[in-house]
């Protein structure tokens, strides 16, 4: 019986020896069969880490964020993913990496063909912005006006930064150069117009003899100004300046009106005295001039709103004006000219709705 006994224990002592070993030869299988081939898993990671390389030296390149985006995209993807889990069988996890670094290689190509891509078509628009911007220049040098020297550096500064240009960023610049310098150039052709029939308007105002010292003077400043301008926002000023000088020279000239026609009826009267010197008739004449005489003295004239600013869209009643009568009325609506009331009641009393109205 001691011996049956003492027989038991002694294989009841091997029991936890065996489970012990039984579990570290489990963990061993486990272990070896889990994660699949290292060598697979480096090749992954490896594609990974040159694949976010590149990426960064794409958006250092000047490959915009917007087609970088759908690449960036997959990549997140991928990197949400994991190895399968397959005890006894690395197979799986080696297939896995393997697929892995493929696609990572992938997406490195496809960004590689990006970047080619967005380089040629900056370049093909850099060479059209320049073509522009040479065809207007030589347009201005025909046209022998303005301040074209900085425009001419400038070109030549923006071929010299082609010929060099490598990468997506530099052929960017390029353009943006080339459509400011162009901009420039058309506002400059816009703002010669409006000098031009500013000084028009002042010719055909002192051939009404009236006084247009102080406009020529305006005038003058603005040649000195346009001749010196070279950036668009200048051209833009003058041009807002421009049109301002031209709205009080016509509020001018329409209070001046009654002196003009005074004084053409007074030269029609004499007019009429030398008919009578020479012998004619001048009865039909004699009373076109009191028809006239009697309509000048019935004459009012009211002022337009030379003083508004800020017509246009946004300028719904009420808008606060700048440039508005303060002691009058800072607010208006889109089409308030600040009419005095006496002014409003004349009018409404002396028209109807056959009164032919001429906007110019």
């Amino acid at each position: 019986m001691k011996t049956w006994w003492a027989t038991l224990s002694q294989r009841a002592a091997w029991i936890p020896r065996l489970v012990f070993v039984v579990c570290v030869l489990s963990a061993i299988i486990l272990t070896s069969a889990c994660g699949g081939n290292s060598q697979s898993q480096q090749q992954a990671s490896q594609s990974k880490m040159q694949l976010d390389q590149l990426i960064q030296r794409a958006q250092q390149f000047g490959v915009s964020a917007k087609s970088l985006a759908p690449i960036q995209r997959q990549v997140q993807q991928l990197s949400s993913t994991g190895a399968p889990f397959s005890p006894f069988n690395d197979r799986a996890d080696t297939n896995y990496y393997s697929h892995l670094a493929t696609q990572y290689q992938a997406l490195q190509q496809q960004l590689h063909s990006l970047i080619t891509t967005t380089t040629d078509q900056l370049q093909v628009q850099a060479s059209q912005n320049l073509h522009v911007f040479q065809q207007m220049l030589s347009r201005r040098q025909m046209q022998k006006i303005g301040n074209l020297p900085p425009f001419i550096v400038q070109f030549n500064r923006d071929q010299a930064l082609f010929s060099q240009a490598q990468y997506p960023k530099d052929f960017a610049t390029v353009s943006q150069n080339a459509q400011q310098e162009t901009q420039a150039l058309g506002q400059m052709g816009l703002a010669l117009d409006q000098l031009t029939f500013f000084k028009n308007t002042i010719s055909q105002m002192q051939a009404s003899q009236l006084d247009v010292t102080a406009l020529q003077a305006q005038y003058q400043s603005d040649m000195a100004f346009f001749n010196s301008a070279a950036t668009s926002t200048a051209f833009q000023q003058l041009n807002t300046l421009i049109e301002a000088q031209y709205q009080e020279a016509l509020v001018h000239s329409i209070s001046a009106l009654p002196s003009v026609e005074a004084v053409k009826l007074t030269e029609f009267q004499q007019q009429i005295g030398l008919l009578k010197t020479y012998g004619f008739d001048p009865t039909q004449y004699q009373q076109r001039y009191n028809t006239d005489k009697a309509a000048m003295s019935s004459v009012k004239t009211i002022h337009d709103a030379w003083w508004r600013v800020n017509f246009g869209p946004g300028s719904q009643f009420p808008h606060y004006d700048v440039g508005g009568d303060e002691s009058f009325a800072g607010n208006g609506s889109h089409g308030c000219i600040n009419m005095q009331e006496n002014d409003a009641a004349w009018l409404y009393a002396n028209t109807n709705y056959t009164t032919q109205i001429i906007v110019y």
